[in-house]
Parts: structure tokens; sequence; C-alpha cells
């Protein structure tokens, strides 16, 4: 089993998207000094650690807690 939806703040699941991680990543990237940011590579890893969580849903703060 890997990860099919997300849990929103308001309670609201959606399914699980890898782009969506993706540009959430990139513009926590654009927040940051580019010393701080992740490199493609880094994000690919983020991305494939959350994809291959173990679990049906997760809430969206363990997600950004990954990153």
């Amino acid at each position: 089993m890997a990860l099919q939806e997300v849990k929103k703040r308001d309670g609201h699941r959606v399914k699980f998207n890898k782009l969506n991680i993706r540009r959430s990543i990139l513009n926590a990237n654009d927040s940051v000094s580019p010393v701080e940011q992740a490199t493609d590579d880094e994000v690919e890893s983020i991305i494939n650690r959350i994809a291959n969580i173990k679990k049906e849903c997760v809430h969206i703060e363990v997600i950004q807690d990954i990153f």
C-alpha cells in the first residue's frame, strides 16, 4: 500500500498528487535563501518518501514535516 489521500487542514481529503507536492516544495524553496533550497535530487527524494508512506491517508502537516 502506498499513500492514496491527503487530509487537508479543513478536514477534507484529496487524492495524493506528486505534482502538488513538487509545487509546494518549489514554493517553499522560493521563500528561503539559495543555500537552504532543496536541490532537484532532494526534491525527488522527498516526493518519493512521501509517495511511499505506508498509509492510505495522512494529514498535510505530516507531509510538511518531511520537507
